[in-house]
């Protein structure tokens, strides 16, 4: 049910692929190719068409094929938003900075009192910042990990604890922390049980993984499966989970499941209608495009869409995000 699909060549430079399977069933699961687009955002690989498929067993999507780790300097340009999020000055970033603050409380309500604690793909270090100063942990108990120098090093200069790592490549030491956090990270590495393996080893016994990532059954996210969702970003994202299969993942590695929560997600309705428009012609193209600009968004649609999502949240407990808290058990991993 799929099709092998070449090496993507762009211009004179060509990105290296390797083939991808489900996480969770493996290779040898049923699954087909749902959707596909280019990189709408950054146009790193010109415009060739990379592939959705999804897994028929647990609906879990994944790029088939995908960018290798060679290719990782390509796809996240130096000018990729999450490296230099602290230094947006627009009040739609603010805006964020103020739900990243509510974040963090949530957060703390799950540290046990006891460990270290880590934001893994901490980009630079806008939220490490905020667990460190929210007077609620020992001093030098929090740190981020980050797989970009530049990012990593532009937050070292502004004093916050980021090292420059991947998750795979940390040297993580047993039952050593109390609280881990990985914020739209899940979806961008190329292992996720084994990042999921590894977090419940370096949880201390009560310590809690908390994954924010996008939900791939999502109203949004079925209006727009076919092409320009949002939340496909790609070809950064290589994983996409629904509740079900991000917590069977978990369950997995040893940890259990505490919560799943329904996050606003207006970003990623932003960014379909400006896919959908970047393909339309015309001057209600351009306004469309103009008016759904992705980085950075504009208030009026990033109200609007955090209102619907918070509504779908309340009615259906549903959206194009969700927050899944994993705990490691006494006796476990």
């Amino acid at each position: 049910m799929t099709r092998a699909l070449s090496t993507p060549a762009f211009g004179a430079t060509t990105l290296a692929t390797e083939p991808s399977c489900c996480p969770l069933c493996g290779p040898d699961a049923l699954h087909r190719a749902v959707a596909s687009g280019p990189d709408f955002e950054y146009r790193t690989s010109g415009d060739h068409e990379w592939a959705i498929h999804q897994c028929l067993v647990c609906d879990t999507l994944y790029l088939n094929p995908r960018p290798t780790e060679a290719a990782l300097a390509v796809i996240y340009p130096s000018n990729y938003y999450a490296f230099s999020f602290s230094q947006t000055k627009s009040l739609a970033y603010r805006a964020k900075g103020y739900v990243d603050r509510l974040s963090v409380r949530k957060y703390l309500a799950l540290y046990p009192g006891e460990g270290l604690v880590c934001d893994i793909g901490a980009g630079d270090g806008r939220l490490v910042d905020l667990l460190a100063h929210s007077g609620a942990l020992a001093p030098n108990s929090v740190y981020g990990i980050e797989p970009s120098l530049a990012a990593a090093t532009a937050a070292q200069q502004r004093g916050i604890d980021v090292r420059h790592a991947t998750m795979e490549g940390f040297d993580w030491q047993p039952d050593s922390h109390g609280l881990l956090v990985l914020q739209q990270v899940i979806e961008h590495v190329s292992d996720p049980a084994a990042c999921l393996r590894l977090a419940a080893r370096a949880l201390r016994p009560g310590g809690c993984l908390v994954l924010e990532t996008p939900n791939g059954g999502g109203f949004d996210a079925r209006l727009f499966h076919r092409r320009h969702w949002g939340g496909y970003h790609i070809p950064r994202h290589f994983f996409l989970f629904n509740p079900t299969s991000l917590c069977r993942l978990g369950e997995q590695a040893g940890l259990s499941v505490v919560r799943v929560d329904a996050l606003p997600s207006p970003n990623f309705w932003i960014q379909s209608m400006h896919h959908y428009g970047s393909e339309r012609g015309g001057v209600g193209a351009s306004l469309l495009m103009r008016l759904f600009r992705p980085h950075p968004p504009r208030v009026l649609p990033l109200a609007l869409f955090t209102c619907i999502d918070l509504v779908t949240a309340a009615l259906f407990n549903t959206t194009s995000n969700m927050r899944v808290v994993l705990r490691k058990e006494p006796g476990r991993c």
